[in-house]
């Protein structure tokens, strides 16, 4: 679980944090996984941007996991691509 406060900036192809394969992903005004395989599962997010909102996403090993938002659960759906099951996976290079 990964809790941070972020500010995003309206950028598209965004990856302000995850694993080597596993990571959070901002395409398309969507916020959400991706596991390295041109997926995107998430929520609408474009409407936090240029604002502080406070993330708590749980990552879970070999499927998607869940997001906050400012302290409210999200209501994910697939919204690029496929999952990578053998790619959800928290290995040890962890970057911001």
């Amino acid at each position: 679980t990964i809790t941070a406060w972020v500010n995003w900036k309206g950028k598209n192809s965004v990856m302000p944090f995850g694993f080597e394969t596993y990571d959070i992903y901002v395409i398309g005004g969507y916020l959400g996984f991706n596991t390295a395989n041109g997926d995107c599962y998430g929520t609408y997010f474009s409407k936090y941007k240029n604002k502080w909102v406070h993330l708590i996403v749980e990552f879970h090993k070999g499927e998607y996991g869940k997001i906050w938002i400012n302290g409210e659960p999200q209501n994910l759906k697939q919204k690029y691509g496929r999952i990578n099951k053998k790619n959800a996976v928290m290995s040890d290079k962890f970057a911001i």
